[in-house]
């Protein structure tokens, strides 16, 4: 776990260093605040982390069970967007 957890926590610090460097200016220019990005976008990584840290503690007999219709929740779920969805740029 601790092997795949390295990389996955590099990639989190430079997303949000991107993040960052992209829209600092848009944020100051739009909001006042240079790091209002960077703050949301840490926000749902920390959010992230703590399903992480659920989603380990839950025995995997569970997910085998569960699979099937969660499956087919995300697959209506992406349905739902092809049809229900706004396009934007494009």
């Amino acid at each position: 776990a601790a092997l795949l957890l390295v990389p996955v926590a590099i990639l989190a610090v430079i997303g949000l260093g991107a993040t960052m460097s992209a829209s600092s200016i848009v944020g100051f220019q739009e909001y006042g605040d240079k790091l209002v990005f960077f703050k949301k976008q840490l926000m749902w990584v920390g959010l992230g982390t703590l399903v992480l840290i659920v989603a380990t503690r839950v025995p995997y007999q569970w997910y085998r069970r569960w699979a099937i219709p969660i499956f087919i929740v995300a697959v209506l779920g992406l349905v739902a967007v092809l049809q229900f969805g706004a396009m934007a740029g494009g």
